[in-house]
């Protein structure tokens, strides 16, 4: 069998192309397959916990315990059991291959052909000669108890709001459900707009149309899961802030003296102290806003009169809540970086190669090192650096063509590294992953513009935002092959 990756159009999972010289390259070269729905937006494919679906003897397809999300109701006590595969040859498009699913009742159940209805992709088990030969897992990582099963990047997207011009400046992140929060900019109608999906279903509201509002939205959520959002006010050039921490929006303007609030980026940290880095306009300053001590407390990082542009701030906070800015000296185009991690802000030039950091993007692993992705101007490069061997290593990620702009950058929790990224002429959305050494380059959709965002959930999946004309909505996870 070939190796099952889902494809870039919206209502299908396809296998793709195997790789050039594999055993079975000439037998899956034109085989694809459809789940029609899987990946419709509205529908249930989000797991909450459990239901590992490993191979047993013979025919035999064990999952365990667990709960999963159907039609928006959440099923929490479905016992493990196990079911029958069969050499399934129904389907013309399907090489003997078998669905695992959770059914609109919550009962796992199996069948050769996809349910009609609502239900909840678990696995696709292939079989051969009367024999299991694989298990793909459609949620989740792989289970590290299954022998050479090697994980690859299976991905979907779709469209969540086409009313316009929306989109163009998007932020993505998710609660301690999983659930996925974006805060974006609707350029045609200037204004603050919210999309989530913790109801089960993709909700879009406009939360503030006080004028030209919006505009470089940033979004991270607390351990109570309330949402909070920064963004800049183009009429009166001012940092606001949205959150519904009390149960309702509540919108407030942070910072009004001139030209302030552009290129924001928001973190909250373990006490829900939420911390604001952005850009002073008017002198070229990088500032930042904290109510740390229960009222807003705001500051100057970075004086140098040049500096302020593209910031990023880790959207997880160090481990203890320290904080760590990636930005950009527009004047000689240099790569900046601060920490107030000693107790007082350090700021450190990372790279001054030639025009670099225009954009770039900050995480923080599970050891508290630092890696930024970014752009290099000179050479339409994307560049990642990180500390972790001790010291600053810059290296390329990607160098064919106009790459590199706009990237965003995660982490998850087996430490590979994700950054999504914009590719020109023609644009298209890439996605790069560092594992085990070495970078894997995947495409997820053409025709992307403008900003792009990535946020790794609790499962290992990454979620991303970016705009095309429409906002669009992408995630990317590890099957099996």
């Amino acid at each position: 069998m070939s190796v099952p990756a889902a494809s870039d159009k919206t209502s299908n999972l396809r296998l793709h192309r195997p790789p050039a010289g594999s055993a079975d390259y000439e037998k899956d070269y034109n085989q694809t397959f459809l789940i029609t729905d899987f990946i419709t937006q509205d529908q249930n494919n989000f797991v909450v916990s459990g239901l590992e679906v490993t191979a047993g003897s013979g025919l035999t397809v064990n999952w365990a315990a667990g709960g999963a999300r159907v039609g928006g109701t959440e099923y929490t006590g479905i016992s493990a059991s196990s079911g029958s595969a069969t050499n399934n040859t129904a389907e013309p498009n399907i090489d003997l291959a078998n669905f695992v699913y959770i059914n609109s009742a919550g009962a796992v159940t199996m069948t050769t052909t996809l349910p009609v209805g609502e239900y909840c992709p678990l696995a696709i088990v292939f079989t051969d000669s009367g024999a299991i030969v694989k298990v793909v897992d459609l949620r989740k990582n792989p289970p590290q108890s299954v022998d050479q099963f090697s994980p690859q990047l299976m991905r979907r997207i779709c469209t969540l709001d086409e009313v316009g011009s929306v989109g163009t400046a998007n932020a993505i992140a998710c609660d301690s459900m999983n659930n996925i929060h974006i805060a974006y900019y609707d350029s045609t109608n200037n204004d603050l707009k919210y999309a989530t999906n913790k109801t089960g279903v993709w909700v879009t509201s406009t939360l503030d149309s006080s004028g030209n509002v919006g505009v470089h939205p940033d979004i991270a959520i607390d351990s109570n899961d309330a949402v909070h959002i920064s963004y800049f006010d183009l009429t009166n050039y001012d940092l606001k802030y949205a959150t519904n921490a009390t149960g309702s929006w509540v919108i407030s303007t942070i910072d009004s003296p001139a030209d302030v609030g552009r290129n924001s980026a928001i973190s909250v940290d373990s006490n829900d102290d939420v911390h604001i880095n952005y850009c002073d306009n008017t002198n070229g300053n990088l500032k930042y806003a904290t109510n740390r001590t229960g009222s807003w407390v705001i500051s100057t990082v970075d004086s140098g009169g040049t500096v302020g542009q593209y910031v990023s701030i880790s959207n997880s906070m160090d481990s203890a809540d320290d904080v760590h800015v990636s930005y950009c000296d527009s004047v000689n185009g240099y790569l900046k970086y601060a920490t107030d991690a000693t107790g007082s802000w350090v700021i450190s030039t990372l790279d001054s190669s030639g025009d670099i950091g225009s954009t770039s993007s900050i995480a923080i692993d599970s050891n508290d090192d630092i890696h930024i992705s970014y752009y290099d101007s000179t050479n339409t490069d994307l560049l990642y650096i990180t500390d972790a061997s001790g010291s600053w290593v810059s290296s390329i990620v990607q160098s064919t063509g106009s790459v590199g702009e706009n990237s965003s950058i995660a982490i998850d929790h087996k430490e590979r590294i994700y950054i999504v990224y914009r590719k020109n002429g023609p644009t298209s959305l890439l996605l790069a992953i560092k594992s085990q050494g070495a970078w894997d380059y995947f495409t997820l959709v053409d025709g992307v513009a403008a900003e792009v965002s990535i946020y790794m959930d609790s499962n290992g999946a990454a979620h991303m935002s970016a705009y095309n004309g429409d906002l669009l909505y992408a995630q990317a996870w590890w099957g099996l092959r």
